[in-house]
C-alpha cells in the first residue's frame, strides 16, 4: 500500500529512484545477480510502432521483436495460402495445415527474433505473401515435417486484460514476471516481486538474442489488435508462454474464416505445438477421428489439457458502430462485462 501511495503523489519514477529501487537492486545483489541503480535510474519505457499483415481482409496488429508478435503474423500468412472454407473447423486437414504452419513461423520465430536495437529481424520479409508463398510450399498435406527452420539465414502467470469506449478508443494490454512468479524474490519493504525474463536470453554468441548489458531479451507476451478498413475491429490477447502466438493465429482464423463471435474463437479447442520436442497437444473437444488422422500423417500426438499448455484469453469485437460485444477463456479466471 505504501508503494502505491507514493506511486500517486510522485510518479512512476519513485520505482527508479529512492528506496524503492535500493531495495529492488539490494535484492537482486544479496542473491547473486547482476543489477545496478544505474540500470533502473537509466530505464525508460519505449513506444513501440505494432507490425502488421493482412488476412482475408483483416488487418491483425501484434507486438513487435523483442516480442513473439511476429510468428502469429507469419503463421497466419502462411495459413492464409490455403482454401480453409473447404475444411471443417474440426477438420484432420485444418488442424494439419496449422500445425504445420506453426512450425515453419516459429522455425524463423527463435532464429530472428531479438532486441531491435542489435538486430533488425527482416520482418518485411517475413511477413510477406511472397515469402509465406515460399514457406507454404514445404508443407506436405499428408505428412508432418520432422525437420523444420529459418527460410531465412542470419544477416506463466501472465494477465491480459482488453477495454474499449464509445468513441473508439481500446487498449490491448498484457503483463507477466515469467515463470509463474518470476524470480521468486520480493524486493523487502515493498511487496514488488522481480521478474525473470532474462531467462529468455540465448547463450549462443552468435544468436541475435545472446544476452548483452542493456539489452531486451526475446519476449514471449503479445497484445494483439484487429481492424478493417482502417477501422477499429476488435482487442485480443491470449496468455500462456510460447504457445501465445500460435494461439493467437488460431483465434484469429476462428473469426474470420468461421464467423464465430469473440467467446466461440476463445473457447474454441486448440492445439499446441512444442517447438523442441516436436509433439503436438491436442485439447479435449477434438475429435478422436482427427488425431487419429494426424497421427497417421506424421504427428507426434499427445493429451494434455493443462492451462500451462492452452492458456487463456479475453477478446473484444466492434458488432456495430455502438456496441461492442465481448468474451473471456473458460481455461482460466476472467470476466467479459459492459458498464
Amino acid at each position: 500500500g505504501v508503494v502505491f501511495l507514493k506511486r500517486g503523489k510522485a510518479g512512476s519514477d519513485v520505482f527508479y529512484t529512492g528506496d524503492i529501487d535500493e531495495s529492488i537492486v539490494n535484492t537482486v545483489q544479496d542473491h547473486g545477480g547482476v543489477l545496478t541503480l544505474d540500470d533502473l535510474e537509466s530505464h525508460r519505457t519505449e513506444e513501440t510502432a505494432a507490425v502488421s499483415v493482412s488476412y482475408r481482409g483483416v488487418d491483425v496488429f501484434e507486438h513487435p521483436p523483442n516480442g513473439q508478435g511476429f510468428a502469429a503474423l507469419s503463421m497466419l500468412k502462411i495459413m492464409e495460402t490455403f482454401d480453409f472454407s473447404a475444411f471443417d473447423a474440426l477438420s484432420e486437414d485444418r488442424f494439419h495445415l496449422m500445425i504445420e504452419a506453426k512450425k515453419l513461423a516459429y522455425a524463423d520465430l527463435h532464429h530472428h527474433c531479438a532486441d531491435p536495437s542489435f538486430y533488425k529481424a527482416p520482418l518485411e520479409k517475413l511477413l510477406s505473401k511472397d515469402y509465406a508463398g515460399e514457406r507454404a510450399k514445404t508443407i506436405d498435406s499428408l505428412s508432418a515435417m520432422n525437420d523444420y527452420s529459418s527460410g531465412l539465414s542470419l544477416g506463466n502467470d501472465t494477465v491480459y486484460l482488453a477495454t474499449a469506449d464509445g468513441e473508439e478508443g481500446a487498449v490491448s494490454f498484457i503483463n507477466s514476471l515469467y515463470k509463474g512468479i518470476g524470480s521468486g524474490l520480493v524486493a523487502p519493504g515493498t511487496g514488488i516481486k522481480l521478474q525473470n525474463r532474462g531467462h529468455l536470453f540465448s547463450f549462443d554468441p552468435d544468436h541475435p538474442n545472446c544476452y548483452a548489458p542493456k539489452k531486451l531479451p526475446f519476449h514471449t507476451i503479445i497484445p494483439g489488435a484487429l481492424y478493417k478498413n482502417k477501422k477499429l475491429m476488435g482487442m485480443f490477447g491470449i496468455m500462456g508462454g510460447a504457445h501465445q502466438a500460435q494461439a493467437h493465429a488460431q483465434f484469429v482464423s476462428n473469426l474470420i474464416d468461421y464467423e464465430m463471435t469473440p467467446q466461440e474463437a476463445m473457447d474454441y479447442p486448440r492445439f499446441n505445438h512444442d517447438h523442441k520436442t516436436n509433439t503436438v497437444g491436442l485439447e479435449m473437444g477434438i475429435p478422436l477421428l482427427v488425431e487419429e488422422e494426424l497421427r497417421k500423417r506424421g504427428h507426434q500426438v499427445e493429451h494434455n489439457d493443462s492451462v500451462k499448455y492452452f492458456g487463456g484469453g479475453q477478446a473484444i469485437l466492434r458488432f456495430n458502430e455502438d456496441t461492442w460485444i465481448a468474451g473471456s477463456d473458460h481455461r482460466k479466471d476472467g470476466h467479459a462485462a459492459g458498464f
